[in-house]
């Protein structure tokens, strides 16, 4: 009888909890709100920091294992959980209207304490709902400005079209402890220009540039509604004392000393007589010990490659057919014709620190078959490349070199363009 008295006081209390809870569901959650120009509200309903992110569910649902039986409708209900690969930061925004829908594909940047702006992209994106019609999303980001007490998220709505490009900001407070915050330590950059010796080539850091927006000959402050890049690098490259041209810069990694890493998601590269440079996204923040940054290097066609990286494939070859080149056998698995002209491979094990280009093609007439696209996976070592077939053509010669990138380190303080 006691038993039962004690499950039925439990229960009471527990029904009476859940009537009075739901509207104090979020007091303490930072909350903050914009009204888009179709009407849509956005607000921010929630932050949190780590590996494991909780969305919704009633803050009683820790206590469910402790219960008596009661009926399903009247559990705490409990909550979505998404976990991150690193620590990061996740934001959850409510969003009410017709472009609600939208959200899940604007772009993102953050500005830090002194206004630099840096676009970010959320590694993942969840959907779900607060009690309630209004769609709720989930963006998490592992990179942030980690020293400043607080910060901007600005949401990029028709990103692609400078025209109709618009930004709204949330802010935001910085979801480390202060004392985690001013633990950071503060590296001592190298000065620039520096210099890298890399087997062949002698690499000069000559500029490292923070976000800016590219003019097509130079990189300058960015404007408002310009397109941007998150950082900007030039270099000098020389062999056997002469200039370079043949080495190009094809992707970097950036780091600091708050814990920050991005691995560029798009990158562009350009060269002036002496010169070249890359310009990526994402990028970082301005940090009190600069960037530790990881560059690869490599040689486009008009390179001198040796006959260790070159083979040939002709029409004529089996689709079976195998080379091996630098530690690696790359087999042919689509043979290129006129009705088909596209040649594919498959590089075993994947060349994760090398490339592979198609050098140049050749048919039976002396005729070149020009080159219109390449692709390729580093991951999975799997490369197409496709030509512009000539008309009669009966035997096609293609010249592939499978080359090692160059791979340098620098430790710079970027400055503004």
């Amino acid at each position: 009888m006691r038993k039962f008295l004690q499950k039925s006081a439990s229960t009471i209390l527990f029904l009476a909890i859940v009537a009075i809870v739901p509207a104090l569901r979020l007091v303490g959650e930072p909350k903050r709100s914009v009204t888009l120009r179709d009407g849509t509200r956005l607000t921010l309903v929630k932050t949190s920091w780590g590996s494991e992110h909780r969305f919704g569910g009633s803050p009683l649902s820790g206590l469910v294992p402790y219960l008596p039986p009661i009926p399903r409708a009247w559990r705490p209900k409990q909550p979505r959980k998404m976990f991150t690969p690193l620590p990061s930061i996740c934001v959850w925004i409510r969003a009410e209207g017709p472009s609600a829908a939208k959200l899940p594909g604007v772009g993102w940047e953050i500005a830090d304490s002194s206004g630099a702006v840096v676009r970010v992209n959320p590694a993942i994106v969840f959907h779900d709902t607060l009690p309630g019609p209004a769609p709720t999303f989930g963006f998490t980001f592992a990179s942030f400005p980690r020293r400043d007490p607080a910060f901007k998220l600005r949401a990029i709505f028709n990103r692609y079209d400078s025209a109709s490009r618009f930004t709204e900001e949330f802010e935001m407070a910085n979801p480390l402890p202060p004392k985690e915050r001013r633990s950071f330590p503060v590296w001592t950059p190298e000065p620039v220009p520096a210099v890298r010796k890399a087997g062949g080539p002698k690499i000069e850091l000559v500029r490292l540039l923070t976000t800016g927006s590219w003019d097509g000959t130079e990189i300058r402050k960015a404007k408002p509604g310009d397109d941007t890049w998150g950082g900007f690098a030039e270099f000098r490259v020389r062999e056997g004392g002469q200039s370079a041209p043949s080495w190009f810069l094809d992707g970097v990694t950036l780091s600091d000393a708050t814990g920050n890493s991005v691995n560029q998601g798009s990158w562009s590269h350009a060269s002036k007589k002496e010169t070249t440079m890359l310009l990526w996204n994402p990028g970082l923040w301005p940090d009190a010990g600069g960037w530790k940054a990881h560059f690869e290097f490599t040689r486009d066609k008009t390179a001198t490659f040796s006959d260790a990286e070159l083979f040939v494939v002709t029409s004529s070859l089996k689709p079976t057919a195998t080379f091996a080149r630098l530690g690696h056998t790359v087999k042919i698995t689509h043979v290129p014709t006129v009705a088909d002209p596209e040649l594919r491979l498959q590089a075993t094990p994947p060349l994760l620190d090398k490339q592979l280009d198609a050098i140049q093609a050749i048919d039976d007439q002396g005729r070149p078959w020009r080159s219109l696209y390449s692709s390729g996976s580093r991951l999975d070592g799997s490369y197409t490349f496709g030509f512009k077939s000539e008309p009669g053509s009966k035997e096609l010669t293609i010249t592939l070199a499978l080359h090692a990138s160059v791979y340098v380190d620098f430790h710079a303080m970027p400055v503004p363009p």
